[in-house]
């Protein structure tokens, strides 16, 4: 496993390289989802009523925050964009949150397609 040993004196150099690298790693965990297969409820989500609670899922080879909600028959993969102010001062989207949840449209999914891992 790739280490990042930020507890040193004098002030770690903090660039994009180190981000980068720590970003690679996270990537890592999408290999685990191998495991349960295409999918699939990792944990969570379960039902109660006409709710889904919140959980995590994998989908085509990436691990997934799902956000639960009124349960529907399709969920789609959304992906929101922040922006900050660079320094030069031109804005740009810098972190993407990208989540599944219970929605319609382009590249839907259907809800009865996913398994749960026992």
């Amino acid at each position: 496993m790739n280490k990042q040993n930020f507890l040193q004196t004098g002030g770690f150099p903090l660039e994009t390289d180190t981000l980068d690298a720590m970003q690679t790693a996270y990537a890592l965990f999408n290999a685990l989802g191998e495991i349960a297969g295409n999918k699939t409820i990792v944990k969570g989500c379960i039902v109660a009523g006409t709710n889904t609670g919140d959980g995590v899922v994998y989908v085509d080879g990436e691990l997934y925050e799902f956000v639960g909600g009124t349960t529907q028959s399709t969920v789609r993969i959304i992906q929101e964009a922040t922006s900050k102010v660079f320094e030069n001062g031109q804005t740009n989207e810098t972190h993407y949150r990208r989540y599944v949840t219970f929605a319609t449209g382009v590249g839907s999914i259907p809800w009865a397609d996913f398994t749960r891992i026992n």
